[in-house]
């Protein structure tokens, strides 16, 4: 073998070694498309959602046009493109050929939706969004005729939730509520005619306190202050003066009623021990002592209780000779009216999120 033969025999070895080793060096991020092929198809991972993706590209075989997905459950999706930027344009999905859900996304971010809408099994809209003309996001729920507005939602540029308005299913208005900084939570909550029921002022920090109202929207019925260890009520008579003041505490499961006569002078003040429900143990409220005042800051009797039964008179207010000790009236617990929650967080309420899916 001349040397220059074996010359040769080297060089196409080593052009061999290279070419392998360049076959063998990992691709392009570009897909991998079999020639004048616009179309790719991906398999699933196992424990995927997915059981196949199919993915078409423009000519130039780098911009997405059209995603079609077929799901495990039976649903599918086709997603479509902005051109220039490779980012998602409009979203429809589908259960059992009827559209499921429907959103498209805005241009600079292909996340954030411009609208949305969401369907029910049996095809009535259940929510729909859009994007409103000064950058903020209204969403609204719908009750399950898909057409009475349930609840409406507003959420800021930034897609954090800024209001809301809640409806019942006869269409009239149950709540305002709007979301300040720090936790902060302004709420109006209205009787089914209309008028203004009452006015709360939340924070996880310091609670809750407000304004409950009688069904003409105007007379006061009750003030309130109620926080994690402590709850204040004074309710108030039709002509404007409290009659009742409960003081509760929760630390050492206590209340303190306090009653007023009509020209607004202590009358009454009843202590009440309260045990809440433990360990199979029902719930209980005692009585254990009423002071009774007579224009006067300091009490003229105490009657005590055992076992919540008052000691020494009867529920007339007579002692055992049938002296006339108090009015009947101090000697219970009265009535009070019940002050709707303000929370607002009815079992199966969405989330306080943007979301469509």
């Amino acid at each position: 073998m001349t040397r220059t033969t074996i010359c040769g025999i080297t060089a196409l070895l080593f052009c061999t070694i290279i070419a392998l080793v360049l076959y063998l060096q990992p691709g392009s991020h570009q897909p991998d498309f079999a020639p004048g092929t616009t179309v790719r198809v991906f398999l699933p991972v196992e424990g995927s959602t997915e059981k196949v993706r199919y993915e078409r590209y423009a000519s130039d075989r780098v911009s997405r046009t059209v995603t079609d997905i077929e799901y495990v459950d039976g649903g599918s999706e086709q997603i479509t493109y902005w051109g220039d930027n490779n980012l998602r344009r409009t979203s429809i999905k589908y259960f059992n050929n009827q559209v499921k859900s429907k959103a498209t996304f805005d241009h600079q971010t292909g996340k954030y939706y411009t609208s949305h809408q969401v369907y029910r099994l049996d095809g009535t809209l259940e929510r729909a969004g859009e994007l409103l003309t000064d950058g903020r996001y209204q969403t609204s729920y719908y009750w399950s005729d898909g057409k009475t507005l349930s609840r409406q939602r507003l959420f800021n540029p930034n897609r954090v939730f800024l209001s809301e308005k809640l409806f019942r299913e006869d269409g009239s208005i149950l709540a305002d509520v709007v979301q300040a900084q720090s936790n902060q939570r302004e709420i109006v909550l209205y009787w089914p005619n209309g008028a203004r029921q009452a006015n709360y002022s939340t924070n996880l920090v310091n609670g809750a306190r407000g304004v409950f109202y009688g069904e003409d929207g105007v007379t006061i019925v009750c003030e309130f202050y109620r926080s994690y260890w402590l709850a204040e009520e004074l309710y108030l008579n039709s002509a404007g003066k409290v009659w009742q003041q409960r003081l509760t505490y929760s630390g050492n499961g206590s209340q303190t009623i306090n009653l007023y006569a009509a020209d607004g002078s202590l009358a009454a003040v009843q202590m009440w021990k309260l045990r809440p429900a433990s360990n199979g143990k029902p719930a209980y409220k005692l009585l254990s002592s009423i002071a009774l005042y007579r224009n006067s800051d300091k009490p003229y009797r105490i009657i005590t209780a055992t076992n919540g039964k008052l000691d020494g008179v009867n529920e007339a207010g007579q002692d055992a000779t049938g002296q006339q000790i108090a009015d009947p009236v101090l000697l219970v617990e009265p009535a009070s009216s019940t002050i709707p929650e303000p929370g607002l967080t009815e079992r199966g309420a969405p989330k306080l999120v943007y979301d469509y899916e």
